[in-house]
């Protein structure tokens, strides 16, 4: 994260968790958790795209990247060093993410509004552009298949790291890849076609 993204936030959670203020409102940082802390700086922007990619808006993600961020942030000490720490923070996350989709799914929220900012044009443009379209294609996915698709092919990690994530079976998880990018092919399949 540059010092540029970071100035944006400098009165809000951002600021507070670069200045060693949140979660550890009084007393000195020790030097564990000060180390802890500048790894999870500089993820936070690996984390808020992943956290867009999952949610499909912009406001959802950075509510569920702050919400990560603090429940980390809480919990440090729980994570041992012996792992990756971006496996461990994903995990965090898609259970927070999980959580937030069960208590919409009781509350019967509606789903992802068609005017929402992210997959709308922007002012002047033409039609979508093929980011556009491919993550309007993603947030139609199923929340699980999209979850799996973007801890392997995105984030890059191995099957297994996905499944302990996850907490599933690795043949789910290739399951729901496959699945995924067999979805993505054939939403995707009309707009390679108008571009030939």
């Amino acid at each position: 994260m540059t010092d540029e993204d970071a100035s944006r936030f400098p009165a809000g959670w951002l600021g507070r968790l670069r200045r060693g203020e949140l979660a550890r409102p009084r007393g000195r940082l020790s030097s564990g958790e000060s180390r802890f802390r500048r790894e999870l700086l500089a993820l936070l922007p690996r984390m808020r795209g992943h956290a867009l990619a999952l949610t499909g808006a912009a406001d959802r993600a950075d509510d569920l990247l702050q919400d990560t961020c603090e429940r980390v942030l809480l919990r440090w000490r729980q994570w041992n060093g012996s792992g990756s720490l971006v496996a461990w923070v994903l995990r965090i996350m898609h259970n927070l993410w999980y959580d937030r989709l069960r208590a919409e799914a009781v509350r019967a929220t509606d789903p992802l509004p068609e005017d929402d900012p992210v997959l709308a044009d922007p002012p002047g443009a033409e039609g979508h552009t093929e980011l556009q379209q491919t993550l309007a294609a993603m947030v139609a996915l199923l929340p699980e298949q999209r979850a799996a698709l973007l801890l392997v092919s995105v984030e890059g990690l191995s099957y297994r790291e996905a499944a302990g994530i996850l907490g599933v079976p690795v043949g789910t998880v290739r399951s729901r890849v496959s699945r995924a990018r067999a979805a993505l092919v054939e939403a995707l399949k009309p707009a390679v076609g108008r571009q030939s």
